[in-house]
């Protein structure tokens, strides 16, 4: 009787060890990427702290957009009849104006006013034929608040579906939106501020305005879709053999004890 219950804990430790390795080596394959965005916010535009009086930008606000996601996670707008186009829920995202870095809520954390990261390859039927496009948008099904820039070409090129690091090259224009329309080809947004976290926890609400902005006007907006290094597959899957080996060694050492 010993021996047969040895044998079913050792049975039952081995399933444990072996599922818990298998739910640790898939991430390695996921693709990290950052998108790095710079552009500028005008005075149509406003950052306030959250319920305080609308503080408007006072003139062209520089600012840089930052944002880390992969591709393993689900495309937010594979949904919708169009090619050429992804939106991600980033891991994570900032927002940089000035020495001040605020950090965005992202579309996990709220999918009605977070940001995802939406890229455009040249096959997408928004905007002219064969451009690129990168930004941060609210509910990207509803066409929420955000901004997104439109290059002429991207090097290296890419797919949507198939992302690799390039930068986009040609600078085109750039859309501003304040959020989705009230009714579908009214031209009318409903406002839908962009929430923010400063370095010391304070709430701001971003709230956009609603223009197009050409590079004639000599604003040059930047994007890049840049690598992020990571530990190579046979490390990352041997770091998580020995995690969850160690794991499961503990439950069954508890349950002999």
């Amino acid at each position: 009787m010993s021996s047969n219950r040895n044998y079913s804990a050792f049975l039952r430790c081995s399933v444990l060890v072996t599922a818990l390795t298998a739910m640790a080596i898939p991430a390695a394959f996921a693709t990290p990427f950052e998108l790095v965005y710079t552009g500028t916010f005008s005075s149509a535009e406003a950052m306030n702290l959250t319920g305080g009086a609308t503080d408007a930008f006072t003139g062209p606000t520089p600012f840089i957009a930052t944002a880390f996601f992969d591709d393993s996670s689900p495309n937010l707008v594979s949904m919708l009849p169009f090619p050429g186009f992804v939106a991600y829920s980033p891991t994570s995202a900032t927002l940089t104006i000035g020495r001040d870095t605020f950090t965005f809520a992202t579309y996990n954390q709220d999918p009605t006013h977070g940001v995802s990261v939406a890229i455009f390859d040249g096959t997408t039927p928004f905007g002219p034929p064969g451009h690129f496009a990168a930004g941060f948008l609210q509910n990207p099904v509803a066409d929420g608040a955000g901004f997104v820039g439109d290059f002429v070409s991207a090097s290296p090129t890419f797919s949507a579906a198939h992302l690799t690091p390039t930068s986009f090259t040609g600078y085109f224009g750039v859309g501003h939106g304040s959020g989705p329309e009230t009714f579908h080809g009214s031209g009318v947004n409903t406002v839908v501020p962009i929430p923010l976290t400063d370095s010391h926890g304070h709430g701001y609400s971003l709230t956009l305005g609603n223009f197009d902005e050409e590079a004639a006007t000599g604003v040059q907006n930047t994007a890049n879709i840049l690598a992020v290094p990571v530990p190579e597959i046979s490390s990352v899957a041997s770091l998580g053999l020995l995690l969850m080996l160690g794991l499961g060694g503990a439950v069954c050492v508890r349950r002999r004890a």
